[in-house]
């Protein structure tokens, strides 16, 4: 058995994380960690086998054979959290993004091998079935070469609260896109250029407009849009090859109506 703890037990833990792993043979869910007194009632409820501690240093106290530690807390303190579950002997599965800066991840990655353990960041959407499915089109000979790519959000995301509200929409969810194109056009891009609008004023990016360029002169474009009062659209692709293009769609809503 492997067992499992959760630091941050806001909506993603409640609603991702908790069903992911009550899913998972052989893990089972121990605990979680959050000081706010409302995330551990709603944690409680939602896992009531996985006890609520209100810091990682009580939860390690309490439960001394955790195995693996599943960061979901904001992202300021992830490298903080990281740190002590490798310090606590635990392997780490970390939210995005993992840290800000690549002397931080360096930082981190001398951390993990002193401690002998393994540090996991959930960019997932490369295994989702749906886009797994479209980079193997990517990747086959039958449409020929990648040409061209774009990515893009819809969300009204003007009403969140706590971090979510800080406004880093391309730190907070951009990461996605790029580990995706990275896995379409099989390596990193050598030039990315980007502009955010305020249309409202206000901080951070609700407008992500993203271009990025290979060597070879190939490109892709990245539109996250949080400020949309329309159709609500998690994650939209298109791959623009030789001979076809190959578009996914993740998430949206749907209406039905019944009357007589």
């Amino acid at each position: 058995m492997t067992n499992v703890a959760v630091v941050g037990l806001g909506a993603a833990a409640r609603t991702i994380w908790a069903p992911a792993l009550a899913k998972v043979r052989g893990a089972v869910l121990v605990a979680g960690a959050d000081p706010d007194t409302r995330a551990q009632g709603a944690w409680a409820r939602t896992a009531p086998r996985a006890a609520p501690h209100p810091n990682l240093e009580e939860l390690f106290d309490s439960h001394q054979s955790i195995d693996w530690l599943v960061v979901a807390s904001p992202p300021p303190l992830h490298e903080q959290h990281v740190r002590a579950g490798l310090a606590a002997g635990c392997n780490v599965l970390c939210e995005k993004p993992v840290v800000r800066t690549s002397e931080a991840l360096g930082g981190l990655r001398a951390a993990a091998r002193e401690a002998g353990r393994h540090i996991a960041v959930n960019h997932e959407f490369t295994w989702m079935p749906i886009l797994a499915a479209s980079l193997a089109q990517v990747h086959g000979a039958e449409h020929g070469r990648l040409r061209f790519a774009q990515v893009w959000q819809t969300v009204d995301d003007r009403g969140a609260s706590g971090w979510r509200a800080s406004g880093r929409t391309f730190a907070e969810f951009g990461t996605h896109a790029v580990d995706l194109l990275i896995e379409a056009f099989g390596g990193a891009p050598s030039t990315v250029s980007a502009r955010m609008p305020r249309p409202d004023g206000g901080k951070g990016d609700p407008i992500d407009l993203v271009t990025l360029e290979w060597p070879d002169g190939r490109a892709a474009h990245v539109v996250l849009d949080r400020i949309s009062p329309g159709k609500h659209q998690y994650f939209e692709s298109r791959f623009d090859c030789e001979h076809a293009s190959i578009r996914a769609s993740i998430g949206g809503r749907a209406q039905v109506r019944m009357g007589i």
